[in-house]
Parts: structure tokens; sequence; C-alpha cells
């Protein structure tokens, strides 16, 4: 924090990237996020008030986020039952509203200011119909706002997505959208409930080659411009030197793809 504070650098703080790592440590099953009585969400509780109550006045804190992409995980049909892959097992809707609901209700009693995020990723291209079917058909544009508004209630704002070009050619069943489209669809559903949309995280290479012209600068360039033209008001690149595990949407000012970092530099001064 202090030297985010120096170097001028904003965080969001995401105080519980691993749901399992919190329920494992007060040896409880993941499910006990749901109930408000359990050690697991009193651990949560907790830990967020020493947290939040420490940085609030911090000048580097942009905001707070409960998890990481845990929509995605909710509704799974058929979800995997073996203990070893606590990770990919699905968390039931009312589990996943009520914890997100009481961090918030924790952060908003110490910092009212603040941006707050569920961290979640962009609804699955069937989401609506694996919660109301327990099928895998593609959900029409109304479902899909349907399902953006569920997975950030409340005071939850701004919305957040996970989004790249990557998901293109699987939204709507009712008809396709560029990527672009695709941004500005969930801007309008967004001002509909008086949010606006942060793209928490866009990747800076495509999923498989071929998209987007194949991958490079011009599908990065592409993807800025898309971003840069919808009219987000906030956008963030995955992901900027990570060393513990390095891959091929990491960018640094030393490694092949830091002409990226430069491209951002210059849109956000064409921004601003």
């Amino acid at each position: 924090m202090q030297s985010a504070e120096k170097s001028n650098v904003g965080l969001i703080a995401s105080l519980f990237w691993s749901i399992a790592a919190v329920s494992d440590l007060v040896q409880e099953p993941r499910e006990a996020w749901g109930n408000p009585q359990s050690k697991t969400r009193q651990f949560m509780r907790n830990y967020t008030q020493e947290v939040v109550a420490r940085y609030a006045n911090s000048p580097a804190i942009w905001g707070w986020e409960f998890s990481c992409e845990l929509s995605l995980a909710v509704d799974l049909p058929n979800p995997p039952r073996n203990s070893d892959k606590i990770a990919a097992r699905a968390i039931s809707l009312a589990n996943f509203q009520s914890a997100t609901l009481d961090f918030a209700k924790v952060v908003r009693s110490i910092d009212s200011n603040r941006i707050l995020l569920t961290g979640n990723s962009l609804p699955r291209a069937s989401a609506y119909h694996n919660m109301t079917e327990g099928g895998f058909a593609s959900d029409t544009e109304q479902q899909f706002a349907t399902i953006l508004l569920r997975d950030n209630p409340g005071p939850f704002s701004p919305i957040c997505i996970h989004a790249s070009p990557a998901a293109i050619d699987r939204y709507f069943g009712d008809h396709r959208v560029s990527y672009g489209q695709l941004l500005q669809t969930c801007i309008n559903i967004g001002r509909s409930a008086g949010k606006p949309i942060y793209v928490e995280e866009f990747v800076p290479v495509p999923a498989r080659e071929g998209l987007l012209g194949g991958g490079g600068k011009d599908y990065f360039a592409q993807e800025l411009n898309a971003i840069e033209t919808s009219g987000v008001p906030m956008a963030s690149v995955w992901v900027y030197d990570r060393k513990l595990l390095p891959d091929r949407s990491n960018l640094t000012f030393e490694n092949e793809r830091s002409y990226m970092l430069d491209m951002i530099a210059a849109a956000n001064r064409r921004l601003h």
C-alpha cells in the first residue's frame, strides 16, 4: 500500500480471491458461505472490517472487490463433486447473493465513497438457461441482461465484467454481436440500473488463432479501439508483470509485448 502511494498507483483490493481458502481455513465446507452464522462468514466480516478500516483513508485505494469470477460457478448443471476440485464445484445463487451483500454491508459501514465490485466475469452465454432449465441453450439479449444485473446486485457499482473478443461468437442466442457491440449492450444494461460498466479484465492476446486477424498488434489494436470507442469509463488489462505464473497475456516493459503498454498509454492520453 505504501509503495502504491509513493508511485501514484491506484489499487482495487480483492479481499477473497479464493473463497475456498477461507472455508478451508475455518474447517467448514464451501457452502458455509451461504450461512450468516457460520465461521466462514464471521471470518469474512472480521477480515473485511480490519482491512477496510486500516486502508480506507489511503489515496491508493480506488475500490474494494469481493472475489474473482464467482458468478461462473453459479448454477452449473452437473458440477463435479470430487473434493479435490473444490474451486470448480458449483455454489448456489443463494450463497452467492447472501455472501456478496454481507461483504458490501461491512465495506459500506466503513467506506461510503470507493467503488464496490463483485469481481464477476461476463455472464456465461447460457447462464439464464442454466438457472431456469439446467440446460445450455444460448441466452437472448434480454436474458443476458437479467443475469448481468443479478450478478451485480444492490450496492455493487460499477457493474464488473471480464470480457475480451474471444467471447463474441457466443452472444446472443437471438442475434450475434461484435466485441464493440457487446460492450455497448452492457453499457445500456448498466444504464438501465444507474450503474456504469467496468471492463475489469481484457486479455491482450486471442484465445485462438484467426480471431481478429490472428493476434499480435492488429488484434490488440482492434480490441483497444473497441474499448476506447464504446464509452466504458474504465478498463484494465490482464495482466501486468505476473511473475508467478507467466503466460502469453503477461505484459511488461521489457518483454515482446511491451508495445501494448505503450498503446494503452496512448489511449489514455487521447481519453484524458
